[in-house]
Parts: C-alpha cells; sequence; structure tokens
C-alpha cells in the first residue's frame, strides 16, 4: 500500500452502479492495485476507503458507513471495480458495477 491514500473523486454525494470515481493520472499507475483510498463525494464529504483484491485482478472498492452533506446516513457497502477507462490525458476513470453488500 502507498504512504498516503489514493484520492477518488466521486461524481456524487452517494454510490450507485455505474457511478464514476476519478483520480489524476499522475497520482497513480496502472494496473491499479490494492491500496488505501480517500474517496472525495461531490458534496464535500471525504470518507476513508479501501480497493481491496478480489481475484484475478478484480478489485473491490469497500466504503464504511457515511452521513452525506444533507444528513443522510449511508451503510458500508462493497462496490466491485467495473471497469477502468484510462483513455483521458489527465484522469483514470473507475465506474463500479453491482453493490454487492
Amino acid at each position: 500500500m502507498a504512504d498516503r491514500p489514493l484520492p477518488l473523486t466521486a461524481s456524487h454525494s452517494h454510490l450507485f452502479r455505474g457511478a464514476r470515481l476519478s483520480v489524476e493520472r499522475s497520482s497513480v499507475g496502472l494496473p491499479l492495485e490494492p491500496c488505501a483510498v480517500r474517496v472525495a463525494f461531490s458534496d464535500g464529504v471525504e470518507v476513508p476507503a479501501e480497493l481491496l483484491a478480489a481475484g484475478d485482478d478484480a478489485l473491490l472498492l469497500s466504503v464504511p458507513s457515511y452521513r452525506t452533506s444533507a444528513g443522510n446516513t449511508l451503510d458500508a457497502a462493497l462496490w466491485p471495480i467495473a471497469s477502468v477507462d484510462d483513455s483521458d490525458a489527465d484522469l483514470i476513470i473507475l465506474r463500479l458495477g453491482h453493490r454487492i453488500v
């Protein structure tokens, strides 16, 4: 694991199937590996999380329960990384699959 959590920026204030998380290309190498991450949601809330190995080079995003800036509490969840798009010159985009738990 890296010394500092990998900074991921979420496209919304919560996660769902199809949600996008971005990371600056300069912050990470490919292929992605299990590590600590920090998810910054669009409403300004940030939470520590983890990218976990799921076998066969698959990754899961483990996010603890957290409260949105509007006060909604969201349960802890485990999300598969459905795709990693590295076609942008500046960003790597991770897209989430169906929530596991």
